[in-house]
This record gives structure tokens, sequence and C-alpha cells, in this order.
């Protein structure tokens, strides 16, 4: 679950976010080390005591939530002109 919101978060940014270069790179960092501490969890769940796997299961999702804030906060408005017409006050 947490990979594929990860994914989901990565696609829009695949795509040509509009984030300037020092977020961009911070954003992207932020998806590595969510899929790392991801990834790492369930093996770290099997040798070392499980409050090491929680705890990078927390770390993950603190690395989503921010990258969630980024992308509402920072990226700009792209007209996409699906239903542009609606949004027309006249």
């Amino acid at each position: 679950m947490s990979f594929l919101d990860i994914v989901m978060l990565a696609i829009p940014m695949s795509r040509g976010s509009t984030f300037c270069d020092s977020n961009n790179i911070a954003a992207w960092a932020s998806i590595a080390v969510a899929i790392g501490c991801t990834v790492t969890a369930p093996f770290l769940y099997l040798c070392a005591p499980t409050a090491w796997a929680t705890f990078l299961t927390i770390i993950a999702g603190m690395f989503r939530a921010w990258l969630v804030v980024q992308l509402a906060i920072g990226t700009k408005e792209k007209k996409s002109g699906i239903g542009d017409k609606h949004l027309k006050t006249e």
C-alpha cells in the first residue's frame, strides 16, 4: 500500500512538475527515502526488533506526507483544456 502511494505521488512529478530546481531535487530525494524505508521495513522486521520496522514505516509515512504538502502548495495551476469552458464566469 505504501509503495502504491509513493508511485501515485511520483507520476505527476515525472510528467513535469512546476517546482523550482531545489524543491524538485528535495521532492525526488524524499521519494527515494520513502521507497528505501518502505522496501527495507519488512526485511528489518524479520532480522531486528519490530520497533525498528515500525520506525522505518513511520519515517516513510512522514516523507510521503511532506511530499503531498509540497505537491499541493508548490505546484502552479496548469490548464488542461478539459472542462475549462465550465470554469469561466461571465
